[in-house]
């Protein structure tokens, strides 16, 4: 779909069995979408039916999509059941698949080091249980390992390209004509030792300023997980609030103890680019043994 765009449209009009059988992993992705337009499709007949914001089938919690119909001032249009479930989608594949790995990452590495994970758990016992997000953000090491996780993990591994449609661009000794794609994985930035000192290391010191010729201030302009401009992810904030949360229950007081089980750094380093990074593929992941509560 990335490179024959054109694939993705034409697959469309073909019956969804059709495509099943001519490649069969595509059912695992219609069952989901079949499943995110059912469900929507129900929050659009309650909020019809004028019986608020409850979201039916799961108790008094309501969701994204309630608020939407509900409260926003979007043409109908927008609101239709396709293009909400397309909106589905994009918050299931861009909003969890990318937190997972990046919270997939974090936790290897504060398990493989010892000193990491009881530093971390120090800096958590400091706040209020339960803590908030806007808490757990004044936690310095915290902050740091969730700044060193997202380098390490990259936020996507592929190559986004940009566009100046109209001005041509100047880099260096170079022009570069209105209409031509440019575009660089961030990995290149996130791995240049000439930026981050011992790129391979798991060292969220470095964002501490405890390490010689680390400032982090400088690092930051760095840090591009999230990409930089007009084109950064919409979803940076909630990525934020996932991984301060899930560590912060996690590693914080009432939290779990854990051990790694038969997982080594081969299980985290990305070694394929499947738009999203990807570990090794003969391999198990990241696993853990859950050794009791904290």
């Amino acid at each position: 779909m990335k490179h024959f765009g054109w694939a993705y449209q034409l697959s469309l009009c073909i019956p969804q069995r059709v495509v099943s059988w001519l490649h069969p992993i595509t059912h695992v992705l219609f069952k989901m979408q079949n499943s995110i337009a059912k469900q929507i499709q129900q929050c659009i007949t309650a909020d019809h039916a004028d019986s608020g914001v409850k979201a039916p089938d799961s108790g008094d919690a309501p969701t994204i999509f309630h608020d939407l119909l509900h409260n926003s001032r979007l043409p109908s249009h927008e609101l239709s059941q396709p293009r909400l479930t397309e909106e589905g989608i994009t918050i299931i594949g861009a909003g969890t698949v990318t937190t997972a790995h990046t919270l997939t990452t974090m936790i290897y590495h504060i398990l493989s080091k010892p000193t990491i994970e009881a530093r971390l758990r120090a800096d958590l016992a400091t706040a209020p249980s339960p803590p908030t997000w806007h808490q757990l953000e004044q936690l310095p090491y915290l902050s740091a390992i969730i700044s060193e996780g997202l380098r390490l993990s990259y936020g996507v591994s592929h190559r986004l390209q940009r566009i100046s449609p109209d001005l041509p661009l100047h880099y260096g000794d170079w022009t570069i004509p209105p209409g031509t794609p440019v575009s660089m994985t961030q990995m290149f930035i996130h791995d240049d030792a000439s930026i981050f000192a011992l790129p391979k290391r798991f060292l969220p010191e470095r964002w501490l300023g405890e390490m010689e010729g680390q400032d982090p201030a400088q690092l930051r302009r760095f840090l591009v997980p999230f990409s930089r401009g007009t084109r950064q992810c919409v979803g940076i904030n909630l990525a934020y609030a996932e991984l301060y949360l899930a560590l912060g229950k996690v590693f914080g007081l009432g939290g779990v103890e854990m051990a790694l089980f038969e997982t080594g750094k081969e299980d985290v380093e990305v070694v394929h680019d499947f738009f999203n990074p990807c570990a090794r593929l003969d391999g198990n992941g990241v696993r853990v043994l859950v050794l009791g509560e904290a």
